[in-house]
């Protein structure tokens, strides 16, 4: 930064401002320089930020993918194990009201009472209120 080159003394008060001009320039020359290496180096990191950044923001995006196709996958299953389900019981409920129809009607009945009686009873506490 600064020269190394033997500083004579000054002949004049004129020699003594220009030399202090003169070391001035140099350290502002070496300031300058030291800021833009400084600048550099920032920058060379501030890019690395970047691209570390945008890997993981790929990475984020490629896993949120993968996560709802896995969750889409399972709501399938889900689904087909449900009305697997759901046929299956109708099939049971159809093979019963088969073998036994009257006590298919009678359950009927009674569960139907028993809906409407508890209707009733919270129609008259709602009213209540």
């Amino acid at each position: 930064m600064f020269s190394s080159k033997p500083v004579a003394p000054p002949s004049s008060p004129n020699g003594l401002t220009d030399r202090a001009l003169q070391a001035a320039d140099q350290a502002i020359l070496g300031t300058g320089a030291a800021a833009s290496a400084a600048i550099d180096h920032l920058a060379v990191g501030v890019h690395h930020l970047q691209d570390q950044a945008s890997d993981a923001v790929e990475q984020a995006a490629s896993r949120a993918e993968s996560l709802m196709h896995e969750g889409t996958q399972a709501l399938r299953q889900g689904s087909r194990l449900l009305r697997d389900s759901a046929r299956s019981a109708s099939s049971q409920t159809q093979d019963y009201i088969q073998r036994e129809p009257l006590k298919a009607v009678l359950i009927a009945a009674a569960s139907g009472a028993a809906l409407v009686a508890l209707w009733s009873l919270l129609a008259r506490s709602g009213s209540r209120r």
